[in-house]
C-alpha cells in the first residue's frame, strides 16, 4: 500500500523545515557572536575536502537536471539551473585545489559570479520569452 501525501501535509512539512532551519541558523549565529567569537580553526586540507565534496555534489545535481530535461521532466528552468550549478561546482573544485591567496579568493568569487549570472539570465530569458 502506498500512501499519497496531501498538498496540505507537504506544505506543513515545508513550513516545519523552514522554521527548524531558521532556528538552527539563529542559534548558530548567536553562538558564533557570543560564546565562540574568539574561536578560530584554520585547516586548509579540511576546507579543500569540503569544497571538493560540494563541487562534486553540484556537478552530480547538474547531471540530474540535464537528465530531467532530456526526459522532458522537471521545470522549464532545468538548463539554466544546471548551467549555474555546474559552473559553480567546477569553479569551486578549482578553488579547492589552489593554495590560499589571491587566486584562491578569485576562484570562489568567479564561481559565485557565474552562478548568479547563469541562473538569473537563464531564468529571466525563459520568463520573458514565455510572456511574449
Amino acid at each position: 500500500m502506498s500512501q499519497q501525501s496531501s498538498p496540505q501535509g507537504l506544505n506543513r512539512s515545508i513550513y516545519i523545515a523552514i522554521v527548524v532551519s531558521g532556528f538552527i541558523h539563529a542559534v548558530t549565529f548567536f553562538l558564533a557572536k557570543s560564546s565562540f567569537s574568539q574561536w578560530r580553526w584554520q585547516h586548509v586540507p579540511f576546507h579543500s575536502a569540503i569544497e571538493v565534496f560540494g563541487g562534486a555534489i553540484a556537478i552530480f545535481v547538474c547531471f540530474l537536471l540535464l537528465n530531467l530535461e532530456k526526459n522532458k521532466r522537471g521545470t522549464s528552468f532545468n538548463i539554466p539551473i544546471a548551467a549555474a550549478i555546474g559552473a559553480m561546482g567546477i569553479l569551486d573544485i578549482s578553488h579547492a585545489l589552489v593554495e590560499p591567496g589571491k587566486l584562491f579568493v578569485w576562484f570562489h568569487s568567479i564561481a559565485t559570479f557565474f552562478w548568479w549570472h547563469f541562473l538569473s539570465f537563464g531564468c529571466f530569458t525563459i520568463i520573458y520569452t514565455n510572456k511574449a
